[in-house]
């Protein structure tokens, strides 16, 4: 395959199957109906083959999108955790570090001559 799907196609795929309709899930994902439906058809011609159907009481997955929908979960939770480790990583790496020392012994060596 030459091209992959994009991960905001994965996350309003996710999206629809969570909200059971496109409109809802347009809603909560602050985006048109109609881009909603023009990116899951890009996916399934990607993919070449229907993902889901919609039919009088929202969206029903088909054969396909079940097997989709099971690796598309998997990625979407390894691409979070690959975030947060990059986040903590960089975060650890920008740390401050103090150094101080007493002038003490430079004190008691003075003393004693």
């Amino acid at each position: 395959m030459k091209n992959l799907p994009k991960p905001n196609q994965l996350k309003m795929f996710q999206s629809i199957i969570e909200h059971g309709s496109f409109r809802t899930a347009a809603k909560a994902l602050n985006q048109t109906q109609p881009a909603l439906t023009q990116s899951m058809n890009e996916l399934e011609k990607m993919l070449e083959t229907p993902l889901m159907v919609r039919g009088p009481r929202g969206v029903l997955l088909t054969e396909a999108g079940k097997l989709f929908e099971t690796r598309v979960q998997l990625i979407l939770k390894e691409l979070e955790r690959a975030v947060i480790d990059a986040k903590l990583l960089s975060a650890d790496s920008r740390g401050t570090i103090a150094i101080g020392s007493s002038a003490l012994p430079f004190l008691l060596c003075y003393l004693q001559q």
